[in-house]
């Protein structure tokens, strides 16, 4: 990890400008905008009224706006690919970069990920080069605390020195790399990054949550064994929609780190409760929960268990997830959040409760 981190951690080129952006007439470059998070973030930026163009890296022209121009480009590539003017251009007017593209895979390996790490590096030298000099936010992710079990506080808001804490999760350890080079980046250059640490996103507005994430694929699981765990502490989930546009908002954020959660915890009882209420299951203890998944797979065979059971896949994660000290509910690190004040969007944040996860059942 730390070895990648430093190759392409120097020779960063010397930032052309220092000019200042106007803040009211807002060009913002946005990579991932395909996504599930990305397509929110797009929405906000075209919702936002002092934001007059948007540059999408994207690999195909998913909707007709006049304040979005397209450009389907390779990150990792010189010049992303593009043609040499087509390259430029947004160096003349950019005032803002949110790089929010990256690749979710749970069974990947760091090696396999770095196209993304350079795609990064790229970046942050085509920012060093525009003509103002731009607010750079990253969408990192509060999995690079994978290994902070029997820690007595909760993660700082700051830069994360010990590669160790994010080992052994190919996607976590991605995520720590490209933080490793935007801390040297912040240390060298002009470049003043913000770094965005997601937690837990949930179904925005209509309750939309991709099925094969974790929740979703735990609840339909539990549904098929007819058993759902009852986890005790916290959670601080936030919806997806929410989060956008508080993401969006961090981009005029003097602060180097923020953790992107929900600012008003709620019990994981409110949310398991609702779900077995509605699904007419009973709670049971963690551990009987993981013995029926497992036995599952014992019983029927792996291929058609997985078919069946499909939180299987995601099996390990689970053994791992049981309560542990000082951290959330499914064994989610503790963080703190004081930077999220910052956001105007968050000052009024609901909790989440019974009526979120009746949208997320009635999606699923």
């Amino acid at each position: 990890m730390l070895d990648m981190a430093r190759q392409y951690s120097t020779d960063f080129p010397v930032a052309e400008s220092t000019l200042v952006p106007d803040s009211s007439k807002e060009v913002v470059l946005l990579t991932g905008s395909t996504g599930a998070f990305g397509s929110y973030i797009l929405d906000a930026l075209l919702h936002s009224d002092d934001v007059v163009k948007i540059y999408a890296i994207n690999h195909a022209n998913v909707l007709t706006s006049p304040k979005v121009i397209f450009l389907d480009c390779d990150l990792s590539a010189n010049l992303f690919g593009l043609d040499y003017w087509v390259y430029h251009e947004p160096t003349e007017d950019v005032t803002s970069v949110i790089h929010n593209a990256w690749r979710v895979d749970s069974n990947i390996s760091l090696a396999s990920l770095e196209p993304l790490i350079r795609g990064t590096r790229r970046l942050i030298d085509f920012s060093l080069t525009c003509r103002m000099a731009p607010r750079f936010v990253f969408t990192s992710s509060a999995g690079i605390f994978r290994n902070t079990q029997g820690s007595s506080y909760a993660a700082a808001e700051a830069f994360l020195a010990d590669p160790a804490i994010s080992a052994g999760w190919g996607y976590g350890e991605s995520k720590w790399v490209a933080e490793y080079i935007l801390e040297e980046v912040a240390k060298s250059t002009t470049l003043k990054p913000v770094v965005v640490r997601t937690g837990q996103l949930t179904g925005g507005t209509n309750g939309a949550w991709n099925v094969k994430e974790w929740f979703p694929l735990l609840v339909k699981s539990s549904e098929d064994v007819k058993y759902l765990p009852d986890i005790p502490d916290c959670v601080s989930w936030i919806p997806i929609d929410i989060a956008a546009k508080a993401l969006v908002e961090f981009r005029f954020s003097k602060c180097r780190y923020i953790h992107l959660l929900h600012p008003r915890h709620v019990a994981a009882s409110v949310i398991l409760q609702r779900v077995a209420s509605t699904l007419s299951i009973p709670l049971v203890p963690y551990s009987q929960w993981i013995d029926a998944i497992s036995q599952t797979a014992l019983e029927e065979g792996s291929d058609h268990a997985v078919t069946k059971t499909p939180v299987l896949w995601l099996l390990e994660f689970f053994h791992s997830q049981g309560a542990t000290s000082n951290r959330e509910a499914f064994g989610f690190p503790s963080l703190q959040t004081t930077n999220l004040e910052q956001s105007v969007t968050l000052g009024n944040l609901y909790q989440l409760g019974v009526g979120d996860v009746d949208k997320w059942l009635s999606y699923w």
